[in-house]
């Protein structure tokens, strides 16, 4: 075997490993498959939730609804609106939430009426609108 052709095997030899590119496209595939299975999986671990909330008649004596979600005792959703004229007398609000159960928190605030507040106990994922009155 002349020198030559010493020369040519080591470069063919080098020539069959894979590239530096295709190392980084086949880990940057890696990731962004590793990426959706998280993903995937992530959101088997929570449920869009819709809730209806009757208030009761006397609910235009209130401007502020304050809703806490709470699971094993942390909250892990709220919302607080207001309502110049007067919240109305039924409020839909759709929610993403931890499968399992969860305590709602409904807090009512008005310039001239005393606070109410009260909560409800329910388990998601649920079918379709949770209704809850007072």
């Amino acid at each position: 075997m002349s020198c030559q052709d010493r020369d040519m095997s080591r470069y063919r030899s080098i020539s069959t490993e894979p590239s530096s590119r295709r190392r980084i496209l086949g880990r940057l595939l890696f990731v962004a498959g590793l990426a959706f299975v998280l993903v995937q999986l992530a959101q088997g671990f929570t449920a869009e939730t819709s809730l209806r909330y009757r208030i009761g008649p006397d609910h235009d004596r209130f401007d502020e609804l304050e809703l806490r979600y709470l699971h094993e005792g942390s909250e892990v959703a709220g919302a607080r609106l207001s309502f110049p004229g007067g919240v109305p007398a039924t409020f839909d609000h759709t929610v993403t939430l931890p499968r399992g159960d969860v305590e709602v928190e409904l807090s009512l605030r008005g310039a001239h009426a005393e606070p109410r507040q009260r909560s409800h106990r329910f388990r998601t994922p649920a079918e379709g609108t949770l209704v809850f009155g007072p």
